[in-house]
């Protein structure tokens, strides 16, 4: 349950969906870390999902900094010289803070539904996830398939969010978890 200190909400900047924070990073990290285990699993054997990797990169998000759509709002490159592994893939970082901050807490970070696009995975579909194309919700980051599934999305996200948890509920495992 998320703490009374800390208010967020979607606000359009620059085309993409970021979250306006009042508390500090450290408050996003503890509550995202509440957040990740109560959804995605447990500390104690909780599956780790497979994330989506690039064919040509062979990296998660193909290649691009999962903390730095939090730290900084956009969609960022990782470089060769920050690199980690965890839960099967590889994962690039665009400086060493954000690799320290991935590795210490890499639920709070890592795209929601394994880097599958979150409407498509609602619809029964799972598709894979555009890094470029993306929201964070709730403290949580999402790719999309589109920029009209982002959209729709945006429209709606707990919705959206709700239906994709339910697809996978029924198909007990069968695609990408949260």
């Amino acid at each position: 349950m998320r703490g009374n200190t800390q208010h967020t909400f979607l606000t359009r900047h620059s085309g993409k969906a970021v979250v306006n924070r009042t508390s500090t990073i450290l408050c996003a990290l503890a509550a995202g870390l509440v957040v990740a285990f109560a959804l995605g699993g447990s500390a104690a054997g909780g599956s780790i999902p497979r994330f989506l990797t690039d064919s040509r990169t062979g990296f998660a998000a193909s290649g691009y900094d999962p903390v730095a759509y939090f730290a900084d709002g956009a969609a960022r490159p990782g470089s060769a010289e920050f690199e980690a592994f965890w839960a099967d893939a590889a994962w690039r970082f665009a400086n060493p803070g954000n690799r320290a901050a991935f590795l210490a807490a890499p639920e709070v970070y890592a795209p929601a539904f394994a880097g599958h696009c979150a409407l498509a995975v609602s619809r029964g579909h799972p598709a894979e996830g555009d890094p470029t194309i993306w929201a964070v919700h709730d403290d949580r980051l999402y790719f999309f398939h589109s920029k009209a599934h982002r959209e729709i999305f945006l429209h709606d996200p707990d919705t959206v969010i709700a239906e994709a948890e339910a697809w996978l509920s029924r198909t007990q495992g069968a695609g990408p978890r949260r």
